[in-house]
């Protein structure tokens, strides 16, 4: 019965969860999340924020040091992974 409920609890948890964050070059922040990416299903999706709020999002990969950001023109992007911070410590 345990292992059932379990089972649809995660079937029915479809929101993505913030992992990390860091301040982005257009006013916003950059969050990676624990959702399969829409775009690649071997990647994870992330998102970014302007000023306004607008999302724009992109797939991402942790790589060594780095994190490489597919985005939806099939350009790439590498941030330093020490440039993030857990959500937990968001201010």
């Amino acid at each position: 019965m345990r292992k059932t409920l379990f089972c649809l609890l995660l079937a029915f948890n479809c929101s993505a969860k913030d992992l990390a964050y860091t301040n982005n070059v257009i006013g916003g922040k950059t969050v990676l999340t624990d959702k399969v990416c829409r775009y690649n299903s071997e990647l994870m999706e992330a998102y970014a924020t302007n000023s306004e709020g607008k999302k724009i999002y992109a797939c991402y990969m942790l790589r060594d040091a780095n994190i490489y950001f597919l985005l939806e023109d099939d350009s790439v992007r590498i941030l330093p992974k020490k440039q993030f911070r857990l959500i937990g410590e968001m201010v």
